[in-house]
């Protein structure tokens, strides 16, 4: 059984490629990476180099059994992905989908259109996809897909977690003395809620339960524009600590104490809410995708429809106020990501899906 896995490029910015780049999967002896974007910048060059990544495809998979793409559901990723899957039909390979991201005006807009939807029914002809969330199998079997599901998830960086303790994590929480950390990290764009994060924060820090900070990591499109609102609005307490990754990272998680990530975007299991729950944060998020899957209220974090800062506010303020709440709410999270989120545990998922398609 030899496998090849379409992915961007293992050193890109992005959850995707770190996902691949985490799990290590091409350094097993049946498994490749194929590297599906050409890597100029120039956006002219990319566009004509698109034929020849897919030659080189089509040449390539001839020894291989199975082909496992990664798209993701928008008005670019969906349609230039789907030629590699026609390609492998072609060559009669059996093809895995891992839809990551997930754009519900673009899954709008395709059931709105018979030409669209006509095309994306191409995608019925996988063996399989991987989604992650039940929300996502509903979702395709609405547009018409009808095949295998296998649930999996994105992935927990946990090549640091040695140098963690769960339970000073727990005692560091109910020492008064110490700032109590939120933490957002993601793509700072459209449809983060960034600016909610901040009003949320800005609710909290006014109610002066304890001593709060906000710290944002990541970079983007809206990142100036996210700081002027913070100075605008005058707020203190509030970090920008830029794109980080490996070590660094591990330590920023190992000191904060929950993860605030109030969402708008059409996301499909960011790493960073996985990430947060094996470090023992409780979960600060908007109802989204496969995000419900895996947050419960009361359970390990919060998680609402509303977009007003008061609601997150009430659900923050319980757990500050409860030390034996958020004790629960760590201890949990850190169970269910050691046992679903790590790298060891995905890998043995992967190829028990792969024999599963591979013997269909």
């Amino acid at each position: 059984m030899n496998i090849l896995i379409t992915v961007k490029c293992v050193d890109c910015q992005g959850g995707v490629a770190q996902i691949y780049k985490m799990l290590q999967l091409h350094k097993k002896e049946n498994i490749d990476y194929f590297f599906s974007t050409p890597t100029t910048k120039n956006k002219f060059f990319k566009l004509l180099s698109f034929p020849f990544k897919y030659l080189q495809f089509f040449r390539k998979i001839k020894t291989y059994d199975i082909i496992h793409i990664n798209p993701s559901l928008d008005k670019t990723a969906i349609w230039r992905d789907m030629l590699f899957l026609i390609l492998a039909k072609f060559r009669k390979k059996k093809v895995i989908v891992f839809m990551h991201g997930w754009e519900d005006y673009y899954e709008d807009k395709i059931k709105k259109s018979r030409f669209l939807s006509k095309l994306f029914s191409f995608y019925n002809k996988a063996d399989a996809f991987f989604i992650l969330g039940d929300v996502f199998k509903e979702k395709l079997i609405s547009l018409g897909i009808n095949t295998l599901f296998f649930k999996e998830t994105t992935i927990a960086d946990n090549r640091y977690i040695e140098d963690f303790s769960i339970e000073q994590k727990i005692i560091n929480f109910r020492n008064k003395n110490r700032i109590i950390k939120f933490l957002f990290i993601s793509r700072i764009a459209k449809g983060k809620g960034m600016f909610l994060a901040i009003d949320i924060f800005n609710a909290i820090q006014q109610k002066n339960i304890r001593n709060v900070e906000l710290i944002f990591a990541g970079t983007g499109k809206q990142l100036e524009e996210t700081k002027q609102y913070v100075k605008d609005k005058n707020i203190s307490n509030v970090k920008f600590v830029g794109y980080i990754k490996d070590k660094e990272k591990h330590i920023l998680f190992k000191k904060s104490h929950f993860m605030l990530f109030p969402t708008m975007f059409g996301e499909g299991l960011p790493n960073s809410i996985l990430e947060g729950m094996l470090y023992g944060m409780p979960i600060i998020s908007r109802v989204n995708a496969g995000i419900t899957d895996w947050v419960k209220n009361n359970e390990n974090g919060f998680i609402t429809k509303s977009i007003k800062a008061e609601d997150f506010l009430h659900f923050i303020e319980i757990i500050l106020k409860d030390k034996n709440l958020y004790q629960k709410m760590a201890l949990n999270n850190h169970q269910i990501a050691k046992e679903n989120f790590v790298k060891e545990v995905i890998v043995k998922r992967y190829l028990k899906y792969y024999q599963t398609v591979y013997t269909k």
